[in-house]
């Protein structure tokens, strides 16, 4: 709430990490979302042009695969590990402390900024990409797209609803379709890496919150990998939710072969009647 106030105050956008989307209410306006590959488009077009940035309690290694701070003039960094500052671009301004703290203190002391081109200019992209996402989310005709599975999704998970979600096209569609709040608990691979981590996530979040409602949403290939804990979760009767998206295919690894130009090797499925296991 801090930060979004914060946002507010400067006329400055949010761009987040991946993992921290459950954080921040879905309909902040001034939400630019993930940058890199796991991302909202908002993010990795304002980050482009960004000439200063206040970097807060972050580590993002991704920056430096894309250069993402290659245009910045002016670096502001609060962090409460030593280790971190300086890590991903040279700081004007390091400040070694708990953020929050920091960031009541900057709050505290600015005057309210005025309005300028660029902060609405931000939020025009962001309104348009959510524009966008929803028209995806309740197109009606055609076949059947993961995009209407995850506007029933956020239709009819509870209010508080923990989703474990797995690593692939999965998690990148995820940060872009899940309207979550910060009531919500959302629990991916930290570096977007370790496929087959949905199911087993699940089974986990069910023991350690009984009282509440958890989805798996995991791609064919990545519950494939662990699908027999299934049977782990009908043992102990932790029931929870499952989603698979199948597409046939290692998604997200055939994009970057598409990406490099490389032959495509290694990422076709064999189709599988998920509904029968889950019987």
């Amino acid at each position: 709430e801090l930060v979004e106030e914060l946002g507010r105050k400067l006329k400055a956008p949010v761009a987040i990490t991946g993992i921290n989307f459950d954080n921040f209410n879905h309909d902040y306006e001034g939400l630019l979302g993930s940058a890199f590959r796991v991302a909202w488009k908002p993010a990795n077009e304002a980050l482009d042009q960004a000439d200063t940035v206040l970097f807060v309690g972050s580590n993002f290694p991704f920056s430096e695969e894309k250069g993402t701070f290659a245009n910045v003039k002016h670096f502001i960094q609060i962090d409460n590990n030593q280790k971190n500052l300086g890590k991903r671009h040279q700081p004007d301004v390091s400040i070694l402390g708990d953020s929050e703290l920091a960031l009541q203190a900057i709050y505290n002391q600015i005057s309210e900024q005025e309005h300028t081109e660029w902060y609405q200019a931000n939020l025009d992209n962001i309104q348009n990409w959510r524009d966008y996402m929803t028209r995806l989310e309740k197109k009606t005709d055609g076949d059947l797209r993961l995009y209407q599975v995850y506007d029933a999704i956020n239709r009819y998970a509870a209010e508080d609803a923990i989703f474990s979600v797995d690593v692939g096209d999965v998690t990148q569609t995820s940060i872009r379709h899940l309207h979550m709040t910060p009531k919500n608990m959302w629990r991916t691979s930290e570096l977007f890496v370790i496929m087959g981590n949905g199911l087993p996530g699940a089974i986990a979040a069910k023991l350690d919150f009984k009282n509440r409602e958890v989805w798996s949403l995991s791609g064919d290939g990545g519950f494939a990998m662990n699908m027999q804990d299934i049977v782990t979760a009908v043992r102990y009767q932790l029931p929870s939710i499952h989603v698979v998206f199948s597409n046939q295919q290692f998604g997200f690894i055939r994009d970057s072969q598409l990406d490099t130009n490389d032959a495509i090797f290694g990422v076709d499925l064999t189709d599988i009647d998920f509904a029968k296991i889950a019987e």
